[in-house]
């Protein structure tokens, strides 16, 4: 008699790995954008949680959906966005998300004033310096409840 194989998994390795640290990125986004679109400022109970620089197969997880590079829009900002329809609206929420990964790594007492100075002409290139940086400090972004996030504007989860 054989024996069937064992049922597929509801969901994947990889995102049963981040699922917990997206979720409290996700609410920290959430409390930040305070039902309003992040881009727009159009009112939204559920804003989407939007990522800045991909996941993947641009920034890798864990700083893919940290605080610092995920930001709360609408559904409309939000398509804009990722299908590249309005190319600076996405270049200045890039920068925004630079602003805030310089605050956090400067915070740390890495220096990120160039990065800063990039994300002028490049904010994608900005972020993936500022996170390999980061990432080469050894530092890691907090999105736990125990940890303090984006200490420069003395907010706790």
């Amino acid at each position: 008699m054989s024996s069937l194989p064992a049922p597929l998994p509801h969901i994947g390795p990889v995102k049963a790995r981040w699922a917990a640290h997206q979720a409290r990125s996700r609410a920290i986004v959430s409390h930040h954008a305070r039902q309003h679109c992040q881009a727009c400022g159009r009112e939204d109970r559920h804003p989407d949680w939007a990522h800045l620089a991909g996941r993947r197969h641009i920034v890798a997880e864990p700083w893919a959906s940290s605080p610092q590079l995920t930001v709360g829009l609408c559904h409309e900002c939000h398509t804009k966005i990722d299908t590249n329809v309005d190319m600076e609206l996405r270049d200045n929420l890039r920068r925004s998300g630079v602003g805030r990964l310089c605050d956090y790594g400067s915070s740390r007492g890495v220096a990120m004033g160039d990065i800063a100075e990039l994300s002028l002409t490049d904010p994608l290139a900005a972020i993936i310096q500022g996170v390999g940086r980061l990432v080469e400090a050894g530092i890691e972004p907090n999105c736990c409840s125990s940890h303090e996030v984006m200490p420069s504007r003395g907010v706790r989860s």
